[in-house]
């Protein structure tokens, strides 16, 4: 019986695919708001871990891969995409962002006492005076954000996971791992990953530490008050009852695991001073390190590879001004460093350096994947270039068992393309976070053509769903390039907006209620005659349709 009146709840949702997605996973029992298992197959994979698989499927379950490879099977229950002419790659790594920290906490005053008066007197800022410069204690982990517009836009890039790190002070604090799945409560992924510092004082020479050499000796300075701090919990511990206890001072206790090498500090350095000045600060304060910048990494490669110090590459490369008189000189320094920019990841990856790329808030999130493309130009190897993107940034920041690749039992984070990642005219297709799917958007940038059709009237269509065929009813009415009208269904209807004629192209969203809901669809396509073929997508999946004009 229970048979029987499942078929009928599978037969009776035909028609309008939203409406048979909705019904599907909300009408009929057990079903969820999303589903849980997703296939892709016949798709090209690039694993990064191991080599390409020319033709082979994806199996997603509960967030998770639960299947890789030629003879993945398909699950019976599982929400099927055709990847023929797609490529699979891990989802994007992002190792240095803000995303998720809309802004930063006002550090507030920490107890010490002892050797740590000092620092903790630099540490605690009171009512009214600027942000500590102190702030080893804080996590970004603890502030989280959705990333909101700032995050759609980095997922719609490809981008699924990004290093979050405060923003405050000459010891920021420490980053998170987050993916951006648009959920608050289950994006972290990591916390804490590292200690990150800033070479520079926002309070300019007025205020201490006012120069360079004295934020080094600030930072310098710190590390030794941990480990003193330290030493005098330790002695008390072994001494209870003959010492008194130190003061508690949350600051140079948020430090220990730096000091005890159980977390790395980031140093960032561009420049060959700079640089070799941060491996100096890290040698001599004996402590794991990164270096994050590296613009003149290439030059010192050889030090790194020796040292083994990873780095993490800015892929916001220096561009000539713009606002500047046609006439005005640029300098000859300036313009070998727009051009060494790209250059310098070929550089590293020669001299076996890891290193990671991070978008050091690049205004416009494309240009993670576009500038990384730049690189290859210039020497790097394709897939080291996306080594950098996925795997190596995750082995980096310590998060190499769950993120990097597209493997068994890793989290389902997926980037797919309609080709190869740094080709030019490549699109992204589909986003995958936490096995949850995001569609790309319509491309709204791409200016509209003159029409050379009209689609007003009425059309007949049906979507090949993973059920089976199912039909529904275009109501369209077309003025110059605008597109707007209804789709019906026996089920319901729906409402188009952002409708766009473009030559023979033809794209709009479908909007329509489902009691307390409101759904979203994508449609897609061109027109030949009088008749339509294309794609609808929503988040349960993508699917063809086809119709003809009703005469």
């Amino acid at each position: 019986m229970a048979h029987l009146k499942r078929r009928f709840c599978l037969r009776f949702t035909g028609a309008l695919l939203s409406t048979l997605a909705i019904v599907l996973f909300f009408a009929c029992p057990g079903r969820t708001d999303e589903p849980d298992v997703f296939a892709i197959k016949n798709a090209r994979i690039v694993p990064v871990s191991s080599a390409p698989i020319e033709k082979g499927s994806v199996v997603i379950r509960g967030g998770i891969i639960d299947a890789v490879g030629i003879d993945a099977a398909i699950p019976a229950d599982a929400w099927v995409i055709e990847g023929k002419d797609l490529v699979i790659y891990p989802g994007l790594i992002d190792a240095g962002s803000d995303i998720g920290l809309p802004g930063q906490p006002t550090p507030q005053t920490s107890v010490s006492g002892g050797r740590g008066a000092a620092l903790a007197a630099a540490a605690a800022a009171r009512p009214g005076e600027p942000a500590s410069n102190m702030n080893a204690y804080v996590r970004a982990a603890d502030n989280l954000t959705t990333g909101g517009k700032k995050a759609e836009d980095a997922r719609a890039a490809g981008i699924t996971t990004v290093l979050t790190v405060p923003d405050k002070g000459i010891i920021l604090g420490q980053s998170a791992l987050v993916n951006l799945n648009g959920d608050k409560d289950t994006m972290l992924v990591h916390s804490p990953v590292a200690m990150h510092v800033r070479l520079s004082s926002s309070g300019g020479f007025r205020e201490y530490p006012g120069s360079l050499m004295g934020v080094l000796a600030y930072i310098k300075q710190a590390l030794q008050d941990a480990r003193r701090y330290q030493e005098a919990w330790n002695v008390y511990n072994q001494n209870v009852r003959a010492l008194r206890r130190p003061e508690h001072n949350r600051a140079l206790e948020a430090l220990l695991p730096v000091v005890q090498k159980k977390m790395p500090l980031v140093i960032p350095a561009n420049t060959t001073p700079e640089i070799m000045r941060a491996v100096k600060l890290g040698d001599q304060n004996d402590v794991r390190y990164i270096i994050s910048g590296g613009a003149e990494g290439w030059k010192v490669a050889a030090t790194l590879k020796e040292k083994q110090i990873p780095v993490l590459v800015s892929l916001k490369f220096p561009e000539k001004e713009k606002d500047v008189h046609p006439e005005a000189e640029e300098s000859l320094r300036e313009m070998q460093r727009r051009v060494d920019a790209p250059r310098n990841p070929a550089g590293l990856n020669r001299a076996g350096v890891q290193f990671a790329f991070f978008s050091e808030g690049l205004t416009n999130p494309r240009d993670f994947i576009r500038n990384a493309g730049r690189a290859v130009k210039a020497g790097l190897p394709a897939d080291a270039a996306l080594r950098a993107m996925t795997l190596s940034a995750a082995e980096i920041l310590g998060a190499q068992e769950q993120l990097g690749s597209v493997e068994k039992g890793k989290i389902a984070n997926l980037l797919i393309t309609d080709g190869d990642l740094f080709a030019e005219k490549t699109k992204i297709r589909h986003v995958f976070v936490d096995g949850k799917k995001f569609d790309a958007p319509l491309d709204e940038s791409k200016p509209a053509e003159p029409a050379q059709v009209n689609l007003t009237g009425k059309w007949n269509a049906t979507i090949n769903t993973p059920h089976g065929l199912n039909s529904l009813t275009l109501d369209l009415s077309q003025s110059e390039n605008v597109l707007t009208g209804s789709v019906t269904s026996t089920m319901g209807s729906g409402t188009i907006t952002d409708g766009v004629v473009s030559a023979r192209e033809f794209r709009f969203r479908l909007q329509w209620q489902m009691g307390e809901r409101t759904m979203n669809a994508s449609f897609s396509g061109t027109i030949e005659g009088d008749t339509i073929k294309g794609k609808a997508s929503m988040s349960f999946g993508e699917m063809d349709f086809s119709g003809s004009r009703v005469p």
